[in-house]
């Protein structure tokens, strides 16, 4: 009884820290920092920084994984890393005070892609429209990327306490759509964020993106198993075919003359719609399915627990159904335990919503 009173204090806690969090890493996404350069100093600022360093003492610089990085004559170094607004200040503050500019390939993207910017009248007929619509978009994704953090927090709470919720993957399958939408109605200005090149320069959707494709993996928790998982891929590899020259066309971040960089565009966002269009067959495949159940007694052959540091527990069942041999799967700890080998079980079969087979177990 005190362990069951116990989780649900600690439930309680971690339920009330989920806004507190969102808020907590939306605005250390916001305000991590701000970077200050004038004609005397570069300076990092933040709650927890504040660093100046005068031009005069600055020694090289180089472009690494973690962002750019300033070498100064005493030992000290900045590292300026995303958001990619300061990343911008600082190259184009090299395009003014760098003695070789045009040998630096990052910079060179940079000025290109400020340029193209500038230049696109779809963004705005003179400099003060194409501010005024750069920031409504950077405001936009801010929002949008707010909604992905709190989306994520929500699926690690039903995650972690066992929580069954339809809501982590409607917004996951919702959130994907809204971002096209999004970079239709700016046409262009907001990116997907698979050019490297105007990740400089233009906002992108790439954290929204990515945190909602992490969330639509939460059907994989579930205790239903797939019959023909065959079936099920070829769909969702159809799905995706369909969905990625939308965002192709749409983003007009690819330049389709160039090969090697639409290759690049065409395999992220393969991978991406796979594990989309995974959560998203898988949702609405079995939300609030009501079709007439098949029931199976089959016998559990033999049991085993994986010797990793991450045990996985497996039983093998007899033949039913369709299934000519013994088949192991996959089952939770809890059921694992609670059966023996030469018990029986029941495997409830359902057709599905939209026609793949699905199945669980019960005792």
């Amino acid at each position: 009884v005190s362990a069951h009173t116990d989780l649900m204090i600690l439930e309680k806690i971690l339920l009330c820290l989920i806004p507190f969090s969102f808020f907590g890493i939306y605005l250390f996404h916001l305000w991590k920092y701000r970077l200050v350069v004038n004609n005397k100093t570069i300076a990092i600022k933040s709650l927890f920084n504040n660093q100046s360093t005068p031009l005069a003492l600055l020694k090289d610089y180089s472009f690494q994984k973690e962002g750019i990085v300033i070498n100064t004559s005493y030992d000290s170094d900045f590292i300026i890393s995303p958001p990619l607004e300061e990343q911008a200040l600082f190259i184009e503050w090299l395009s003014h005070y760098s003695q070789n500019p045009e040998l630096e390939k990052e910079t060179q993207l940079y000025l290109a892609a400020q340029e193209e910017l500038k230049n696109n009248v779809l963004f705005g007929k003179n400099p003060v429209a194409l501010a005024a619509k750069l920031q409504k978009a950077r405001y936009v994704t801010y929002v949008l990327n707010g909604v992905a953090v709190f989306n994520f927090c929500f699926t690690f709470y039903c995650i972690f306490f066992a929580k069954i919720s339809p809501y982590p993957v409607i917004i996951s399958i919702l959130l994907p759509l809204l971002c096209l939408f999004v970079i239709y109605y700016f046409r262009g200005l907001i990116i997907i964020g698979i050019n490297p090149g105007k990740l400089m320069v233009y906002p992108n959707l790439s954290f929204p993106l990515g945190l909602s494709l992490i969330s639509c993996l939460y059907p994989l928790f579930s205790d239903t198993y797939l019959l023909d998982k065959f079936q099920f891929l070829f769909y969702d590899f159809i799905l995706v075919i369909m969905l990625m020259p939308l965002f192709l066309f749409i983003s007009k971040e690819v330049d389709f003359k160039k090969i090697k960089e639409l290759l690049y565009g065409v395999a992220i966002l393969m991978c991406g719609g796979l594990v989309y269009g995974y959560g998203t067959l898988s949702f609405l495949n079995e939300y609030k399915d009501d079709s007439a159940l098949q029931e199976f007694r089959v016998e559990v052959l033999k049991k085993r627990v994986t010797d990793q540091k991450d045990a996985t527990y497996h039983i093998t069942l007899s033949p039913w159904y369709q299934t000519k041999t013994a088949e192991e799967i996959e089952v939770k700890k809890r059921f694992y335990n609670s059966i023996q080998e030469k018990d029986s079980v029941s495997v409830l079969l359902s057709p599905g919503n939209l026609g793949f087979e699905y199945y669980w177990l019960e005792k």
